[in-house]
């Protein structure tokens, strides 16, 4: 008897296959976007995709925050101009940090962008998540204030833990963590286990700051295997790195599963793989 064959299908969908008609124009803007904010913005407000006013464009900037530059969003927010800090109001108050810890809500609040490298960037985006978070959690600090200067620190911290051009004998210590943030919340001192969890927290893992790579194509590929009697379906993430393509579990992006280098693949220009 001759086993049953299995019938094996595969289709890439690209990053807007659920968005309606103006799915064209959302691609073209997204790429637009990618290499300019301003061109994006003025071709999204152009094309009636966003109005041109500062709740509207962070609405959009969290909508299709995975499709978007994250180094480009961090450079609207982070602008001086009255209008851009209104944009980063409105964008960090539509995430929701209700009930979770410091940390935690920290980092997801900076996979949403690129945090700039100017001092004074920092300074602007690092008050309005400290209003933020405190808005969501009065019970975790005694103020605003006194978030803004943790959320310091730990920056200060990650930057100290994880360069590679601080020997690892120069690192700040627990000791020396928690001494620096003596006095921080309202002339008293932080509780003494939360800045250990906060210091375990980032020695372990970092908080990736700096621009990283954006993908020049992204998708999800759909894959169905027909068994004897199911079938079964899979979605893989797919992005091209120049010429490497990698695949991920999930958008995110932060659990490769493999990769694969194109140096010498050809591809027929007649065929539309993303």
């Amino acid at each position: 008897m001759q086993p049953e064959k299995l019938e094996i299908s595969s289709s890439f969908e690209s990053d807007t296959e659920d968005l309606s008609g103006n799915a064209i124009l959302l691609k073209n803007g997204i790429r637009l976007f990618n290499e300019d904010w301003k061109v994006g913005v003025a071709y999204f407000v152009g094309k009636g995709l966003m109005e041109n006013e500062p709740q509207s464009i962070a609405s959009f900037l969290i909508t299709h925050n995975e499709h978007l530059s994250k180094l480009q969003i961090g450079e609207l927010i982070a602008g001086k101009d009255n209008d851009d800090t209104q944009v980063l109001i409105h964008f960090t108050n539509l995430i929701d940090f209700k009930k979770e810890k410091f940390d935690v809500s920290l980092r997801k609040y900076l996979t949403k962008f690129w945090l700039p490298g100017e001092a004074q960037k920092i300074d602007r985006i690092t008050r309005i998540f400290a209003n933020k978070y405190f808005e969501d959690n009065p019970e975790v600090f005694p103020s605003a204030d006194c978030v803004y200067v943790t959320t310091f620190s730990v920056i200060m911290l990650n930057t100290d833990m994880h360069s590679p051009v601080i020997l690892e004998k120069d690192k700040m210590t627990k000791e020396g963590f928690i001494k620096n943030n003596s006095g921080t919340w309202n002339d008293t001192d932080p509780p003494r286990k939360f800045l250990e969890e906060l210091y375990d927290s980032i020695s372990e893992c970092e908080i990736v700051l700096k621009k990283g790579e954006d993908p020049e194509k992204r998708g999800w590929n759909k894959s169905v295997v027909a068994l004897p009697h199911y079938k079964v379906q899979t979605r893989t993430w797919f992005c091209l790195y120049g010429n490497e393509l990698r695949w991920y579990r999930s958008l995110e992006q932060s659990s490769i599963m493999g990769r694969i280098s194109l140096d010498y693949v050809t591809i027929r220009e007649d065929v539309n793989i993303f």
